[in-house]
């Protein structure tokens, strides 16, 4: 089962990473641990059971010969330069779940865009039984993300999507940055005419109004596939994503991860649980997942955070509404925040 899921997976990358980061790591551009001082960098994700060009263990994954197309990225941990861009050698860390405890055998995908090359996500890798993980990458890059998420049938637990600081050194620690929560069920209008809008609700009594077939998912039954996590910022801190210095008001994790075919197919209707004023504005945002694409055909890049609609507080005070924009664009995670002044 566990062997379906990576499948499962990697299969999905392939379908929605490639059209929005232009590849996976199949070009042959290897991740050495050696000395890659030819053309290659080390262990080489080519096409096949290529033998990078670089000094480093060539280990392709396909079908024909890779051959690396870096110039001597490949120099050993710790011993990574670069003219333009970060080195970036390794990021490793830990997932964990509510209650801090070790999530084991989370699927852990690093993307990255190289120097003068296109995004790519790396092989993903495995969690420890401790939930520790590192994931190799020794090349000078421009911007990275890691992703991390249980192998489940169906997903029940939250997607985390996370920026990777480069500025402190190559060798990245993450900490316990992962918090996989479980998703708990809603409660949902009884799906009837497809076309028009149904309410979704969860715990804290946010409401996600959606038209069904204007949802594009995987799943053959999203709109009943729908679970809502309202995020506790006091038991489990800002998640990794979001700037503890300028925070949202609030947050929720929405699954199964999807896209809207057009604008004003999803509103969240939230809980004014920080008492902004009546009647004031407010930004909604979202967070960039695995090919989330916003209204204007745009892509949000992965782990970034970012608004995508207005909104308002209700005349009573008592709710932050995003009907008064397009909505969300996707299912990943969403919150809003008052305009400033």
């Amino acid at each position: 089962m566990r062997k379906n899921l990576i499948a499962a997976f990697v299969l999905l990358m392939l379908i929605f990473v490639l059209p929005a980061c232009g590849g996976s790591d199949d070009s042959g551009e290897g991740e050495g641990e050696g000395e890659g001082e030819g053309e290659g960098e080390g262990e080489g994700e080519g096409e096949g059971e290529g033998e990078g060009e670089g000094e480093g263990e060539g280990e392709g994954e396909g079908e024909g010969e890779g051959e690396g197309e870096g110039e001597g990225e490949g120099e050993g941990e710790g011993d990574l330069e670069c003219e333009s861009g970060m080195p970036l050698v390794s990021v490793s860390g830990r997932t964990i779940d509510a209650d801090g405890q070790p999530v084991a055998q989370a699927l852990v995908s690093l993307c990255i865009t190289p120097v003068g090359g296109s995004p790519l996500c790396l092989t993903p890798v495995s969690s420890g039984d401790d939930g520790s993980y590192t994931v190799s990458a020794n090349r000078c890059v421009e911007k990275a993300s890691i992703r991390f998420l249980v192998p489940e049938e169906p997903v029940t637990h939250s997607i985390m999507a996370c920026p990777v600081p480069l500025a402190g050194g190559a060798e990245v620690d993450m900490g316990d940055a992962a918090r996989l929560v479980a998703v708990p069920e809603v409660q949902r209008e009884t799906l009837g005419d497809e076309s028009q809008p149904h309410t979704v609700t969860a715990a804290d009594g946010s409401r996600l109004i959606v038209i069904p077939d204007q949802i594009r998912a995987m799943e053959s039954d999203p709109y009943n596939a729908i679970r809502i996590l309202v995020w506790d910022v006091e038991s489990w801190g800002w998640p990794c994503f979001v700037d503890p210095a300028n925070p949202p008001e609030a947050l929720l994790a929405i699954l199964p991860e999807a896209e809207m075919k057009s604008s004003a197919s999803a509103h969240l209707k939230m809980p004014n649980v920080s008492g902004l004023a009546a009647d004031s504005a407010v930004d909604f945002y979202v967070l960039g997942g695995v090919a989330t694409p916003l209204f204007d055909g745009e892509y949000l890049d992965e782990g970034v955070w970012a608004p995508v609609s207005s909104g308002a507080v209700s005349s009573d005070g008592a709710t932050v509404s995003s009907e008064g924009g397009e909505g969300l664009p996707f299912f990943t995670w969403a919150g809003y925040k008052a305009v400033a002044r």
